[in-house]
């Protein structure tokens, strides 16, 4: 069970940052306990324990009062001390059956385990760490620095619910809360001090209807702000989902370092002042849907595919400035040479140059209907008609350009005759 071992890597850098010594059961009666459950809202449910048992009927506007919130705890404890190790006492943990794991288990293994008590509290501890992103997933960093950003934020989650002014605000939403927060926690807009307002800006929150509630970040966004703080490394995360369907990918590594190709393109194309600016919109744009970006194995550069892309070329659709530079680095990148940089455009603009030499549409026709549709052999085969009708002063130029894409893998290939479609058509309109 994968939120024992994250419990047990976020508790023991706690006890080293802070200078304590405390167990897994004090700092749940100590710290975890407080923070989430002993107020009329939870910062998440309890689950199958005596914490949401019986249920509280949260929409109905039910809140446990002083002393029942003091007796679910009671109880809690009791059953977290007893000889039980199923998902009342436990997060993660399969449901209470002998044989089988019932529907509604999940992170849980076949493989013969051992747990103590210590386990149990543990098991609390890191899914209280769990980081939510849009998609209905949440991912777990076993990693010191992300656990203990994410229990930064866990008191300021708690002082918005137990403000009165916010009595709108939703409950139990503690991986939603996370997902924002760490992102935010790293991001270039962080600051000391911040209120609702602030957050609210930065688009934390939204109402729907008559509920305040917490905005699930794109995981592209997250992925960009922990590269910031983690640039040059990997990290490993666990993710998954629990719902009616409970859903595990696994663990998938995190590559931080890819995400500074296409930062690195912003800057080179259109200046480090664009970079910095256009910065909240084209984080949005990056990636596919988190459950796609997941099936391939690795959460990097690849995942970064700006989900419209492809589509939005076939259709020809008209792109706004952002749009277009984020899909041109995004093929760079995935390309990954600097002399690509310029080729494209230069390659656009001889086409365009070349297509109003003729007054009829036989020119228009060779470049829309082969030479931007070709595989490479067919392109540079239909690039020598062009090479062809050229001047003799440009022949050699165009020479040069055949020779750099003769060299390019199919795979790169692929990639550049996408972006000479993108550079093609923005330049046209």
């Amino acid at each position: 069970m994968i939120t024992v071992n994250i419990g047990r890597t976020f508790l023991k850098a706690y006890n080293k940052k802070y200078i304590k010594k405390l167990t897994a059961k004090e700092f749940f009666e100590q710290e975890f306990l407080e923070v989430f459950f002993n107020h009329p809202k939870y910062l998440m449910s309890g689950g199958n324990s005596p914490l949401e048992n019986p249920k509280i009927k949260w929409k109905k506007g039910e809140r446990p009062n002083k002393a029942n919130r003091a007796e679910r705890i009671k109880k809690t404890i009791e059953k977290i001390n007893s000889n039980a190790f199923d998902a009342s006492v436990a997060i993660g943990f399969p449901a209470s059956e002998e044989k089988e794991f019932a529907p509604t288990s999940g992170l849980v293994t076949n493989i013969t385990n051992q747990y103590i008590v210590d386990d149990k509290y543990l098991s609390w501890i890191g899914s209280g760490l769990s980081v939510g992103v849009a998609g209905g997933l949440s991912i777990l960093f076993d990693q010191s620095d992300i656990l203990l950003k994410t229990f930064e934020g866990w008191k300021v989650y708690r002082k918005f619910l137990n403000d009165p002014t916010l009595e709108k605000l939703a409950g139990n939403k503690i991986t939603s809360w996370n997902g924002q927060w760490l992102s935010y926690a790293f991001s270039k807009k962080y600051r000391d001090t911040f209120d609702y307002g602030y957050l609210n800006e930065l688009g934390f929150f939204k109402l729907d209807k008559t509920t305040l509630v917490i905005n699930t970040v794109k995981w592209s966004k997250l992925f960009f702000n922990l590269s910031r703080q983690f640039p040059k490394d990997t990290y490993t995360g666990y993710v998954f989902s629990f719902g009616q369907m409970n859903k595990t990918f696994g663990f998938l590594p995190f590559k931080f370092q890819q995400a500074q190709k296409p930062i690195f393109f912003y800057k080179k194309l259109f200046g480090e002042n664009a970079a910095i600016h256009d910065a909240t919109v084209y984080e949005e744009l990056f990636g596919l849907k988190f459950h796609q970006a997941c099936k391939l194995g690795a959460i990097g550069l690849q995942a970064l595919q700006p989900e419209k892309l492809f589509e939005d070329i076939a259709k020809d659709r008209k792109l706004d400035l952002i749009k277009f530079r984020t899909y041109k680095i995004w093929l760079l990148a995935m390309i990954n040479k600097e002399d690509t940089l310029q080729l494209t455009s230069e390659i656009a603009e001889i086409l365009h140059s070349f297509e109003k030499g003729s007054k009829g549409t036989d020119r228009k026709n060779l470049i829309e209907k082969k030479i931007l549709q070709s595989a490479k052999r067919l392109f540079l085969e239909h690039w020598e008609e062009v090479v062809k009708q050229t001047l003799p002063e440009e022949k050699l130029k165009l020479k040069e350009i055949s020779d750099k894409i003769f060299f390019m893998t199919n795979e790169e290939f692929g990639y550049f005759i996408v972006l000479l479609k993108l550079d093609y058509r923005y330049q046209e309109k």
